[in-house]
């Protein structure tokens, strides 16, 4: 069984690598256990990662996902995993694909910050307060920046660290004109050190910096 990886952080961690992820989701396919359907299910998110412009492994995401959810209903990471895998697919569609699934990914991830709102630092929390932020408003879809920037700081109560929502605060603080506040978000981000996670910083620090820019 696979499932003795949940108590080995540093190997799951070293698994989901970039370029990895494909082979750990083949060997944690091994494993039906709940707590191994859920690992298969951000393996198979970090491989559609890891394969952009590719189809065929953002549907084997939501599927893995949608696997993990049927084998641990109770289980926030199970639901996270699959509200991010449906967003992955669904902007890969284009936008009205993105806002036909917005209720659906709106619902796994309420489900997710329930059920376990601290998985992987407050990501589930992190994720809807970027959902709300981008979601287009009433009556189009459901759009809520008071709401986004609740989520936010909820989040970073987990995670003081938690770059989406120093991200998402810095976006909404720019065009409400407030500079300093933006400027605090977006140092959180462009001066941190992460050594753990690298790329999850990179892709960050990319939209940080787009962010300062516009402040200039």
């Amino acid at each position: 069984k696979m499932s003795r990886l949940t108590d080995e952080p540093p190997i799951n961690r070293q698994l989901f690598s970039r370029g990895a992820a494909a082979d750990a989701l083949r060997l944690l396919e091994r494993d039906d256990s709940p707590e191994g359907k859920v690992l298969a299910a951000e393996a198979a998110f970090r491989a559609a990662e890891d394969a952009p412009g590719e189809w065929r492994p953002l549907d084997r995401a939501v599927e893995a996902a949608e696997a993990a959810t049927q084998a641990a209903p109770g289980s926030g990471g199970a639901h996270f995993w699959l509200g991010v895998s449906l967003t992955a697919r669904a902007r890969a569609h284009g936008l009205w694909a993105l806002l036909r699934s917005a209720g659906r990914i709106r619902d796994e991830l309420e489900t997710a910050a329930r059920l376990d709102p601290a998985f992987q630092r407050g990501a589930p929390l992190a994720a809807l307060c970027s959902l709300y932020h981008h979601a287009p408003r009433p009556p189009l879809s459901f759009g809520d920046a008071a709401r986004s920037a609740a989520l936010c700081r909820q989040a970073l109560a987990v995670d003081p660290a938690n770059y989406e929502a120093h991200v998402t605060l810095a976006e909404q603080a720019r065009k409400a004109g407030d500079r300093t506040m933006a400027r605090a978000h977006l140092a959180a981000v462009l001066e941190a050190q992460d050594p753990e996670r690298p790329r999850t910083l990179a892709a960050y620090v990319a939209r940080a910096t787009k962010i300062a820019e516009d402040l200039r």
